[in-house]
């Protein structure tokens, strides 16, 4: 279903001024907290331009779009509310304790742990309490929630940019099953692809007004996304088959443990891959896949506006109705490599030792083999309620550690499983982030 209304012929006319009433949601400052949690952030960073510049003949600097200072400063709960959830302001509303989220799972589904239910606001922890529940927007509390609202729907399509046609059945992975194709109303030959309902709404709400508006909204957010066509015409950018697709970091034995030489073999390898032709698709991956891309790639905003798709060489496509989308993406050894992923061969009579959380696979020769990585592998990290739909201050907190760790040389491999434990916190907080995409999708299938 297109979502498009037509835009009135006539411009309104201006409204009377009114007398301006107290906002249930304030714009907050960041707490201190977020800041003082990450005074040693410079040394990580510091550590990693040392390593590529010892081991380039080149000086260049290095992008840092998404470092916690920026992320921070360009980050506000009134922002989020508003763009991300859709909550609309409730002066003088009152709600009743039991009613209320906690607020560590509010400020978690935010996006900033640190902040408390005064900075919060009630309004905001009413609605997030409702997501906990909601799978329609009929759930929704109508005074809180602008899809709820007729004429506030109407004015989201009539100030936006884009039209949403949905694709379903699009891939067996759950979360990627359902594609939202957004056209900006500038024409444009290239289109985005976005996976979630929430991030379509999200453009929408921003009054994104053309190709290159979405893509920098989306290399902001850090959510994931792809550049498609529909028809050929564009040259092969990211995609040569004369080229090497990627190294990898091989298969290592049952024992093994990594050590600093490791580590340094795969941050020459990661640079090595993000600086090639393909590298460039790892800003379209979204999470750590992303900012680990955002932490190489030079003016990697750039890189995404001149991105161009050929659909003789397209790693991906998917139909609707006799219309094919075609885009390029990262292989899953690619992915595999930016996340430092190691295979470990287990001796078959010992398999037997570990759950069927740490094997992943059974390779040709029928050997039982786990996978441990520097960083969580795709399905723990999006499957955490760091996941919230964007690259937020926590992520940025949680990434700046790790490198930290490796500053220090204290970072270690670990399998899906542990990494999924060692980067849990509220359920609740993950729950209410699916439930909005969910919701969202619900508003996205409903025909107007």
């Amino acid at each position: 279903m297109d979502h498009n209304w037509d835009a009135p012929s006539e411009t309104p006319a201006e409204p009377p001024p009114t007398e301006q009433l107290p906002v249930e949601v304030p714009s907050v400052t960041i707490s201190a907290e977020a800041h003082s949690a990450l005074d040693d952030a410079s040394a990580a960073l510091q550590y990693v331009d040392t390593y590529f510049e010892e081991n380039d003949n080149h000086t260049d600097t290095y992008s840092r779009e998404a470092t916690l200072e920026n992320v921070v400063a360009n980050f506000t709960f009134k922002d989020t509310l508003e763009c991300r959830v859709g909550l609309v302001d409730a002066p003088g509303a009152t709600f009743p304790p039991d009613q209320l989220s906690r607020a560590e799972v509010c400020a978690r589904f935010l996006g900033d742990k640190t902040q408390s239910a005064v900075a919060l606001g009630n309004a905001a922890l009413a609605l997030v309490h409702s997501l906990l529940k909601a799978k329609k927007v009929q759930d929704m509390p109508p005074h809180l929630f602008d899809l709820c609202d007729p004429d506030a729907v109407r004015e989201i399509w009539n100030n936006s940019g884009i039209i949403i046609e949905i694709f379903e059945k699009v891939s067996a992975l759950k979360h990627r099953s359902t594609a939202y194709l957004l056209k900006p109303r500038v024409e444009s030959a290239r289109l985005i692809v976005v996976y979630s309902a929430a991030t379509a709404m999200h453009l929408a709400r921003l009054q994104c007004a053309s190709w290159s508006d979405i893509v920098s909204q989306l290399h902001a957010l850090g959510a994931p996304f792809e550049i498609v066509v529909k028809q050929s015409g564009f040259a092969p950018s990211s995609y040569d088959p004369s080229l090497r697709r990627c190294d990898n970091l091989g298969v290592r034995p049952e024992d093994y443990k990594p050590d600093k030489h490791d580590l340094r073999k795969y941050l020459n390898l990661l640079e090595r891959f993000l600086r090639s032709p393909r590298g460039r698709l790892a800003l379209q991956a979204g999470g750590i896949v992303a900012r680990l891309a955002r932490l190489v790639i030079e003016d990697s905003r750039l890189e995404l506006i001149t991105e161009d798709v050929d659909v003789e060489t397209a790693e991906g496509n998917f139909s609707k109705g006799g219309a094919t989308v075609f885009h390029h993406c990262l292989t899953g050894e690619e992915e595999d490599l930016i996340l430092g992923v190691y295979s470990i061969k287990m001796i078959f009579k010992l398999a037997n030792k570990y759950t069927l959380d740490q094997l992943n696979h059974v390779d040709a020769s029928g050997h039982q083999e786990k996978r441990v990585s520097w960083w969580p592998q795709a399905g723990a990290f999006f499957n955490s309620d760091m996941n919230v739909g964007w690259w937020s201050p926590d992520c940025e907190s949680w990434f700046q550690t790790i490198l930290k760790e490796f500053a220090d040389n204290k970072a270690v491999v670990l399998n899906n499983a542990r990494w999924a434990k060692r980067i849990r916190g509220y359920n609740a907080a993950l729950r209410a982030a699916k439930n909005l995409d969910t919701v969202c999708a619900d508003f996205l299938s409903t025909p107007v």
